[in-house]
């Protein structure tokens, strides 16, 4: 993973995702990952609604 550029790490909902990019920034020295607040629910239903989500 290229560490000069950001990156956008999701999930469902995003609390894996937060978790991991902590876990990535203590045990491997990452600052260039970003979580997505909400995970893809939030964003589908904030920019899609029309798309059904699982």
């Amino acid at each position: 993973m290229e560490r000069n550029k950001k990156v956008v790490v999701l999930c469902k909902v995003g609390g894996r995702s937060e978790k991991a990019i902590r876990a990535l920034e203590e045990q491997f020295g990452f600052g260039n990952l970003y979580n997505l607040k909400g995970g893809i629910i939030h964003y589908l239903n904030t920019f899609h609604p029309e798309m059904e989500t699982y």
